[in-house]
């Protein structure tokens, strides 16, 4: 279901619609309020009971059930010392994050052709300047018989990424890979992993695979799966590096905003930014190995100069292709590091806004 354009219970305001609309669609999202309401009181009495407890009810009334803020951006914010609803109130909820973006952009009339080229991977890399900075790739049409000889290499050696061409969000990736004479897939969100029977053809067994986990209507988008690069701390799965670029208007010089790393591990996703600063909470007692690993991971992030070279190099040819990109105000840019130079996963342009105000907040701590 999707959140309510609406914000209630600012400072200012009772309520409020975060970007614009007109009466017609106004009525329309007090509807959509009405049902997000019933919705969440479902999901609390069903599911998050538990999870009330460490959060104060006026907070969770507030926030979670009027307003669209996960439950664990509240713990998060709690955690970092927001503990009371007129701090969390100025914050904006991540499930909204593509509604401000919306608000923001009302200046920028020719963006949407912009987000239109980066919804689409294909063409983003048949856009980009520099072949070097991206991964080989193929899409597969309904008709495909025969596969570049790499596809077949990559299979043998690391294995085969494939997503959607138009997708979004981690959602329906799988790494598919030989072991032991076996083939397997992994979705990498959940990082389930199974062993897929294959025919004659592996590429066609995997494709159908694929369709029938995923249930994509999308062309799929295949790459090799790029592995870490030796000298990196342990990870379950390739290291990201999201950099946030921003331009002031479309003649100016794109900037760096924020930068971190998303770091697959046992518990999730582990979330450093570039200075070294821990995003994550954990509710419960980590392992030993587990803290050992996340330690040496945040020391790598200021000190490993590979990754210092990768994370570098990630930033300024974000800027680069947000500076040829020139009608947009803001773009997320995902890397993955590989033994020689980074390559670009895809950009994107309506991305949450619950980790740059993290980072925000945590800076304006220390540094403050």
């Amino acid at each position: 279901m999707r959140p309510p354009k609406i914000f209630w219970f600012s400072k200012k305001d009772i309520f409020y619609f975060v970007c614009s609309i007109n009466n017609k669609q106004k009525f329309l999202e007090f509807l959509v309020q009405f049902f997000w309401i019933l919705y969440k009181i479902i999901i609390y009495i069903g599911r998050e009971k538990y999870t009330y407890k460490k959060i104060p009810f006026d907070i969770y009334l507030k926030a979670c059930i009027f307003n669209s803020f996960n439950k664990n951006e509240i713990l998060a914010w709690i955690f970092f010392g927001l503990n009371d609803w007129n701090q969390i109130s100025k914050k904006i909820p991540n499930n909204q994050s593509s509604y401000f973006h919306l608000q923001r952009r009302v200046g920028w009339p020719e963006c949407q052709k912009i987000k239109a080229l980066l919804s689409n991977k294909k063409n983003l890399y048949d856009f980009v300047f520099s072949k070097e900075i991206i991964p080989k790739y193929i899409i597969i049409n309904k008709i495909q018989k025969t596969f570049p000889s790499w596809v077949e290499q990559a299979l043998m050696n690391e294995g085969l990424i494939i997503k959607p061409n138009s997708g979004y969000g981690g959602k329906d990736i799988f790494h598919y890979f030989f072991k032991d004479k076996k083939l397997f897939s992994k979705n990498l969100i959940t990082q389930k992993k199974n062993n897929i029977y294959f025919e004659k053809n592996k590429l066609e067994s995997i494709l159908k695979n694929w369709r029938i986990n995923t249930k994509s209507k999308d062309f799929p988008l295949l790459t090799p799966y790029i592995k870490n690069p030796d000298c990196f701390p342990k990870s379950l799965d390739s290291v990201n590096i999201r950099v946030i670029t921003n331009k002031k208007n479309k003649n100016s010089k794109a900037y760096l905003t924020y930068c971190w790393l998303e770091i697959p591990l046992q518990t999730g996703n582990l979330f450093i930014s570039q200075n070294g600063l821990l995003l994550n909470i954990f509710n419960k007692e980590i392992s030993k190995t587990l803290k050992k690993n996340i330690d040496e991971w945040i020391t790598a992030v200021t000190e490993n100069s590979k990754l210092l070279k990768d994370i570098e190099f990630s930033i300024e040819n974000s800027k680069n292709l947000h500076n040829f990109l020139s009608e947009i105000d803001s773009v997320a840019w995902d890397w993955i590091p590989s033994a020689n130079l980074p390559k670009l996963l895809e950009g994107n342009s309506d991305f949450g806004f619950f980790i740059p105000q993290l980072i925000d907040h945590i800076n304006k701590k220390i540094y403050n």
